[in-house]
């Protein structure tokens, strides 16, 4: 019998608009009979689910990916949370459960539910990390009797996963057809700057806008709405990233580069050149793209450094290599970050 896989209050608890970007990953999930979705109104009706099928060997469940930046996000904390402490307690089961961290870096709101998945230390648990790879986790994890000692409101480790073997690495993010735009020959001449730009979490986001802010015969800062107008009818976001010649890219905070995120999906597929930090390059690279061809690699630490690359990049005796970039970028997310490749690496997850 070919192993079934429950998606369990996937449908219950995915974003309303505007915050969709995984709609046709859904749409394909909903076409492969081993996905099979199941939603049940209360916590109790989802853990009888549970234990109504725990000799089912042929059965794995994932639990719920976050509905981020929405409405839901309270209630799907606290019942996650509530998953995972039942989990730490089970013992007789033949399922398989997956958990899907909406981040993997605590923060205040998502703590209860991280030092839940910490505290799990079950064989037939595994989790689904949104990295290209296990770097950053090797790097950045934090244990859990060590979570006290950090000021949680700007923490930016990862819990320190038990049984790290049972950890998967999948990259969620991924370029969908509503990030495509019809190439711009004639872009504005400016780089443009998109998203929250803080000390915090964008923290050479931050730096970048600092440095730029007055150069406004180069500079252009997109505010960050994208939520609002990614959906609309006309694209207005990824038409508005489309209007200048190049994009910066940042990670969040200043070393988690392998949770890569839409930013770099959007600008890339859109058509303008994704100016990418030193500190990325080597993720650009296990993706398999290469500066100068897909990217243009630019200094963040360095004032000086990255207003004569922005310089490069503005002078017009520059354009046909800077447009060769350009369009190699679109060809490169058609190919190999289409919501087909992230599905067909989602399946590999459960094999």
């Amino acid at each position: 019998m070919e192993k079934q896989i429950i998606l369990v209050n996937w449908n219950r608890f995915y974003p309303d608009k505007p915050f969709r970007l995984l709609d046709e990953f859904m749409d394909k999930l909903k076409t492969e009979p081993k996905f099979v979705f199941k939603d049940f109104d209360t916590l109790d009706k989802t853990i009888s689910f549970f234990e109504e099928n725990a000799h089912c060997q042929n059965m794995s469940i994932v639990l719920p990916t976050s509905p981020t930046s929405v409405g839901k996000f309270n209630s799907f904390l606290t019942e996650s949370t509530a998953y995972c402490n039942y989990l730490q307690t089970l013992n007789n089961t033949k399922l398989t459960f997956y958990i899907i961290p909406s981040d993997t870096f605590l923060n205040p709101a998502t703590k209860d539910w991280y030092v839940s998945i910490a505290k799990i230390d079950k064989p037939f648990v595994r989790i689904l990390l949104s990295h290209i790879d296990n770097e950053d986790y090797l790097i950045n994890n934090i244990k859990l009797a060590d979570m006290s000692k950090h000021h949680l409101g700007g923490i930016s480790l990862m819990p320190s996963l038990p049984n790290p073997e049972k950890i998967i690495f999948w990259e969620r993010n991924h370029c969908n057809s509503t990030m495509y735009v019809q190439f711009n020959d004639a872009p504005i001449n400016k780089v443009a700057l998109s998203g929250h730009a803080s000390d915090g979490a964008y923290r050479i986001r931050g730096q970048i806008h600092s440095w730029l802010n007055s150069h406004t015969q180069i500079y252009e800062r997109i505010p960050p709405n994208r939520n609002t107008e990614f959906f609309s009818a006309d694209n207005i976001f990824s038409k508005k990233l489309n209007k200048y010649i190049a994009n910066i890219y940042t990670p969040v905070y200043t070393y988690y580069n392998s949770l890569t995120l839409f930013k770099l999906y959007e600008i890339m597929a859109c058509g303008s050149l994704i100016l990418v930090p030193e500190c990325c390059e080597k993720v650009f690279t296990k993706m398999g793209m290469e500066n100068n061809v897909h990217y243009k690699l630019i200094d963040t630490t360095n004032k000086t450094e990255l207003l004569k690359t922005i310089n490069y990049v503005l002078d017009t005796n520059n354009r046909p290599e800077i447009d060769m970039i350009r369009h190699n970028g679109v060809e490169f997310c058609k190919k190999n970050l289409n919501v087909d490749k992230c599905f067909e690496n989602f399946v590999h997850c459960f094999e």
